[in-house]
């Protein structure tokens, strides 16, 4: 199981791979209620102390559980009757210095009215400071990136080329004109001009020359700072063969990061995207005096019939006073009350359960594009004698324009120090939404053994389940007016429900016959009706032999469900910026994409095979091992089309995406890309799991190992473009999406421990890979480097016992642990925090407390 962390600051299970939306996470054989809008849930919900164990099925299992089941479930059981205190403190730090956390957690159990009740009440906070950019890691220092090469076709290098010491080319931060005689003038921040030093340059980028520091990095935080709380109780209550229960959960977590803004690429033609070139007149009175005479000269000394210089292009990076300051809260609050027990021997259960998630983001700083526009176009009025500098939307002929730019303030873009206090109001804004997603769950089920075959007792479940989730998104007015460069959200309300019945069967065959010591089977079969996607069936199939005490074999068949989530559905209309090499232009660049949700989405459905076997030798005790293939193949899969794989279907001769490409002049630039939830592709992979575990006395202790690999040899995505085996293709930048899997990893654990102390090491292999599995030289997917290096991390632990009365399970213990010992680097060209350590060396130590 991958854990992976979330820009969100959370963690997500994700089986195979297949991403978090297709791995259902249920509490105590409950559903718990999304932390996100996509349906995702974030283990850190859930205070660690109040968890007994956590249940892992991999392989499909939507006919026992419902829709998300397509990889498995990861079922977290709580602790029942826990009694006492139990606590936790500790704190942390990385090799840098940075990377600051710490957490603390409290919780205890007891019972009342005579041991028939119990209750259980817990919470944690936690804090992280993060930690900056690339540029904070020495491995960042070295600006390893790749820079798009369109003229592959000629000049007979790779389309994609990576390399060190790539920064922009186009833009700086106080400004750099990029077009012209005067092309290579850049300015400090007081507005001085110099000459800027131009490396190898490849479209917005360059390998060397100035910028060093202002790259596509810049800004970007390798670990998000955030605040969390978390809080949960249960209580149970028993009356004779019935059991009421009631539990409750409330999390909220806090993160607040600055954020670089929009940038101006000042290489591109001229648009109606947020990220073109700035064209300056001649006549801006805010040119530095050195520039206006350089352009006057020009003028005069310009060969004949050469047009005079009256505009140029301008780059321009949005780090100076205008750094946004982006907030984000993501609340959860979750109830649920329920009874269970049994009827003569039926064993039965109910609960009703109500979750919301409250999201809010706030921008501080947002540009306003149409006022960004006006404000930076200035020219002159002469008022009592003196030339006033004045947008020169407020000078147009038409009323019209003159009425839109009232109020507009000029704004000085030649050096970060010198626009004014008003023009800066003027040009940004407060970005706001705030969302809420909510579930209402009624579920019942009941299970008995009813009869029984010459092997044994056959088992039937079966049930009931209506959920229903709601999604409403409130833009503040300017976000729906889509007024801002990026990331404008529209009103939505939304919601979908369904009503699910399910049978499930477990029937022994055969029992101590031979080489059958236990041989059962099972069934599952489930319907589904969703409001909007229509009805589906789900169903399994599966076996377990058992030939003797050493060998236990196993096999299931399935037909899993992934239904749209609220997000897939009802998005509302939202713009953001992706980077395309764009053909017809023979350029790379940056273009507006604009994505929404679909209420014609169908469910995802997935096929699913897996088998294995299970060893247990009699000649070492202590030792087992297990190995389980799978296959899994899902139609229709729910994504939105990347900008790049767009374009690329379009030049293909695909006109169903060319319909979702703006481009205003056949041979121009895109201005906007539509990238809609569709059922666009088939999803196909299979490999397999092994583990392999050891545990035997030594000493006054216990020594164990445990290795657990997974081998992955098929992933194949099936798109517009065509089927691509990513399967060793190890997740880059380059190929953010689709994304590929790591072939092959390794997990490996190697413990002692006695009463009195422990000492743990633990070391994770990531497999060598492909930067691109597509790549094929001579075309548009080429690359230089299509090699990505493995690792191995080593985490070393320990604790020591302060004070232990194992009868009364008391103790007091303090533990530390030291992170990627040998400070390993990630591998070059991947910095992937998904697979790799990004932050190096770190250290944690605390204490624990249970009475």
């Amino acid at each position: 199981m991958v854990v992976s962390p979330d820009p969100n600051s959370g963690y997500f299970a994700d089986l195979r791979g297949l991403g978090a939306n297709r791995t259902l996470v249920l509490v105590d054989g409950r559903r718990f209620v999304p932390t996100s809008n996509v349906g995702t849930v974030d283990l850190n919900m859930i205070p660690t102390f109040m968890v007994e164990r956590s249940e892992v099925v991999t392989g499909g299992a939507s006919a026992a559980w419902g829709s998300d089941a397509v990889a498995g479930v990861v079922n977290v059981i709580l602790k029942r009757d826990f009694e006492g205190i139990d606590g936790q403190a500790q704190a942390g730090i990385s090799e840098e210095g940075d990377g600051f956390n710490m957490k603390l957690s409290l919780g205890g159990g007891l019972k009342f009215a005579d041991g028939a009740g119990h209750i259980l009440l817990g919470g944690e906070y936690s804090k992280d400071k993060g930690v900056g950019d690339n540029y904070n890691r020495d491995w960042g220092r070295e600006e390893w990136w790749f820079v798009s090469n369109p003229n592959f076709a000629t000049n007979g290098l790779p389309a994609r080329i990576w390399s060190k010491n790539v920064h922009y080319s186009s833009l700086t931060p106080d400004g750099l004109i990029t077009t012209g005689p005067l092309r290579g003038t850049a300015y400090t921040p007081s507005g001085t001009p110099y000459q800027f030093n131009f490396g190898q340059v490849w479209g917005d980028d360059q390998i060397g020359g100035d910028n060093y520091g202002i790259s596509s990095w810049t800004g970007v935080n390798i670990k998000q700072p955030h605040e969390r709380i978390v809080t949960m109780g249960r209580v149970r209550y028993e009356t004779g063969d019935t059991t009421l229960f009631a539990e409750g959960n409330y999390s909220k977590v806090d993160w607040t990061i600055r954020n670089v803004g929009t940038r101006n690429f000042g290489s591109a033609a001229p648009s109606t995207s947020a990220f073109t070139s700035i064209v300056v007149r001649t006549d801006n009175p805010f040119i530095p005096a050195e520039t206006r005479a350089a352009i006057a000269n020009y003028n005069a000394t310009r060969p004949a019939g050469t047009p005079a210089l009256t505009s140029f292009q301008f780059g321009h990076f949005g780090t100076d006073n205008l750094q946004q300051l982006v907030s984000k809260m993501n609340e959860t609050l979750r109830g649920v009350v329920g009874a269970e027990g049994k009827f003569g021997d039926i064993k039965w259960d109910v609960y009703a359960q109500y979750g919301q998630n409250r999201y809010v983001r706030g921008v501080v700083g947002q540009r306003l594009e149409a006022n960004w526009r006006r404000a930076i176009d200035v020219t002159t009025i002469t008022q009592n004698g003196i030339s006033v500098p004045v947008c020169r939307d407020l000078l147009s002929t038409n009323a019209q324009v003159r009425q839109a730019a009232a109020g507009c303030v000029p704004y000085n873009i030649f050096g970060t120090d010198n626009p004014t206090d008003a023009a800066k109001a003027y040009i940004t804004g407060l970005s706001l939404q705030r969302q809420k997603t909510t579930q209402r769950v009624l579920a019942g089920n009941l299970q008995a053994e009813p009869f029984s075959t010459w092997a044994g007792p056959v088992s039937i479940a079966t049930g009931a389940e209506y959920r229903r989730e709601t999604l409403r998104s409130v833009p503040s007015p300017l976000e729906a007016a889509r007024a801002f460069s990026s990331v404008n959200s529209s009103f939505v309300d939304g919601a979908f429900d369904v009503t699910e019945g399910y049978v499930e069967v477990l029937a022994p065959l055969a029992r101590d016959a031979g080489i059958f010591q236990h041989l059962d089977v099972n069934a599952a079969a489930r319907y589904a009706k969703y409001g909007l996607s229509g009805s589906v069936w789900t169903w399994k199939a599966g076996v377990n032999w058992s030939l003797n005490d050493e060998l236990r074999l196993r096999a299931t068949r399935s037909r899993d469900v992934r239904a749209p989530n609220l997000t897939e559905l009802f998005e509302p209309s939202r713009n953001t910026n992706a980077r395309v090499l764009d053909p017809v232009t023979s350029s790379a660049y940056t273009v507006r994409t604009v994505s929404a949700g679909n209420l014609n989405l169908r469910p995802e459905v997935a096929n699913s095979l897996t088998a294995g076997l299970v060893y247990q030798p009699a000649w070492a005790p202590g030792l087992q091992f297990s190995a389980d293939y799978y296959d899994i193949d899902i139609d229709g899969v729910i994504s939105t089309s990347q900008a790049q794989v767009i374009l690329d279907a379009c030049i293909a001769g695909n006109a169903d995406r060319c319909a979702l490409i703006t481009r205003p002049n056949p041979a121009g630039v895109i201005t906007e890309m539509s990238t809609p939830y569709l059922n666009l592709n088939r999803f196909q992979t299979s490999g397999i799991d092994f583990e392999l575990s050891y545990r035997m006395p030594l000493w006054t202790g216990n020594l164990s190992a445990r290795v657990l690999a997974t081998y992955v040899w098929d992933f194949t995505l099936t798109d517009a473009t065509g089927a691509v085996d990513r399967s060793g293709e190890n997740p880059t930048p380059i190929n953010s999406a689709p994304t590929g899997v790591v072939d092959l990893t390794v997990n490996a654990t190697l413990a002692y421990e006695t009463d009195n102390y422990g000492v743990n090491l633990q070391a994770r292999y990531i497999n060598g890979g492909k930067v691109a599995a597509d790549a094929v030289p001579g075309t548009a997917t080429s690359v230089n480097i299509n090699h990505i290096p493995s690792r191995v991390y080593f985490n070393l632990g320990g604790k020591v016992s302060l004070f232990s009365d194992q009868e009364k399970d008391r103790k007091i213990e303090l533990f530390a642990t030291v992170d990627n010992v040998l400070n390993t680097d990630p591998p070059f060209p991947s910095f992937d925090g998904t697979y790799y350590d990004l932050v190096g060396r770190a250290y944690r130590g605390g204490i624990r407390v249970r009475y």
